[in-house]
């Protein structure tokens, strides 16, 4: 590993470095520390730059096109359990995205208000409210490796519940 901090050294001088001969102590130590704060970010920088360039190339991973929109639309099969140990319970949920990436549908037997797809950060979601006639619940998910991963929250009744879906059906595979 490259030293970045070329003006640091673990042992003392064994010499009196030729800048700071015939100076006094007092004086030698002023210098070599106006010497680290003047010049220590440029040379952390250029051995940075220089560790960066000798370093071999990092293998990467073939980069993924982001899904768009599209990819959210269908039936989708949600699982509501708090625990994935609980027992089964899911629910139904239709998204139709359009364009302009307006979302409709349905979640939990409740017409999708004011929903919105959106893309960023190499993923595509979904964020929309329904309501029970009580309150609102507020959902969002992203897409992530064919299921969408999501969390809604009911203000009123005071609970966050984290859950996944994945296609109904497999003319919906994602």
């Amino acid at each position: 590993m490259p030293n970045l901090m070329p003006w640091f050294s673990p042992k003392p001088f064994s010499s009196t470095p030729s800048i700071l001969k015939g100076v006094g102590h007092s004086a030698a130590v002023s210098v070599v520390l106006l010497g680290v704060v003047a010049f220590s970010p440029a040379l952390l920088a250029a051995e940075q730059a220089d560790a960066v360039a000798a370093a071999p190339a990092a293998e990467t991973a073939p980069a993924r096109e982001t899904p768009t929109a599209a990819a959210l639309a269908g039936e989708w099969t949600v699982d509501l359990r708090p625990s994935l140990t609980d027992a089964t319970y899911t629910q139904p949920m239709v998204l139709v995205v359009a364009k302009d990436g307006v979302v409709t549908g349905s979640f939990y037997h409740s017409d999708i208000l004011g929903g919105r797809a959106g893309h960023g950060q190499g993923r595509v979601c979904v964020a929309f409210r329904t309501t029970d006639g009580a309150g609102l619940y507020h959902s969002a998910a992203c897409l992530v490796d064919g299921k969408l991963v999501g969390q809604t929250w009911a203000e009123h009744r005071n609970f966050v519940l984290p859950w996944t879906a994945v296609p109904t059906c497999k003319n919906n595979v994602k």
